[in-house]
């Protein structure tokens, strides 16, 4: 049986939410990935065949670690995010709080929220782009909540879709091991001082991308 597909219209009158403009954009991730999903598949199956098995990959690693230790800290790291936001357990429950970063007031989200997103050069100082990442972290966070009872689980059968360059410090952590959705979309995570953080440029350029996209046109 196909999965039903979110629809953002449905979201508005059944739940009572009422969406802005830019919510919409953070509400149509999931809507947006229908359009995309059968190429993720593809790029999934691809790599996976391409896989070296484990006794054949670089053993270098920046951390010290193990690759699976460097998988199980990227997620980790990931998890401890969405879990900063301190976002509601259903979507319905998330649209003022959204409204509310949109506007610059993070007062919502945990006192080390921040320091888990590694915000460098003019990002730093880059307000607007912050709250653009807040809210699209926010909006994942509510999306993993709802799908799991209210908590933010990570599911352990999936680490293994979890790509670590171990050499420069980076892993690819797709959004698919908290929502429980497939997604052609990951949290960039880099190791910085000993942590994992999120790299917001290129989780930003997902969240766009999926704006660009637009929702999947419906047959009538």
């Amino acid at each position: 049986m196909a999965k039903a597909k979110l629809s953002i219209d449905d979201l508005q009158k059944q739940r009572g939410v009422r969406l802005t403009p830019i919510t919409k954009v953070l509400f149509g991730i999931l809507v947006a990935v229908g359009v995309i999903a059968g190429l993720f598949a593809v790029a999934s199956s691809v790599g996976k065949a391409n896989e070296l098995p484990e006794s054949e990959k670089i053993t270098r690693s920046l951390s010290g670690k193990t690759l699976a230790e460097d998988r199980a800290d990227a997620i980790s790291a990931a998890g401890a995010l969405l879990v900063a936001t301190n976002a509601p357990s259903t979507i319905a429950e998330a649209g003022d709080t959204i409204g509310e970063l949109e506007g610059g007031d993070f007062s919502s989200l945990a006192p080390d929220f921040s320091e888990r997103v590694r915000y460098y050069d003019s990002y730093a100082d880059n307000s607007s782009f912050q709250a653009e990442v807040a809210m699209s972290i926010y909006s994942v966070a509510a999306l993993s909540k709802e799908a799991k009872g209210g908590e933010i689980v990570a599911d352990g059968s999936l680490s293994g879709t979890v790509r670590v360059d171990q050499e420069t410090g980076i892993a690819q952590v797709p959004i698919d091991i908290f929502t429980g959705k497939e997604s052609p979309i990951a949290f960039e995570m880099i190791y910085v001082d000993g942590d994992w953080k999120l790299e917001p440029h290129s989780f930003s350029s997902y969240i766009r991308l999926s704006a660009l996209l637009g929702p999947p046109t419906q047959a009538g």
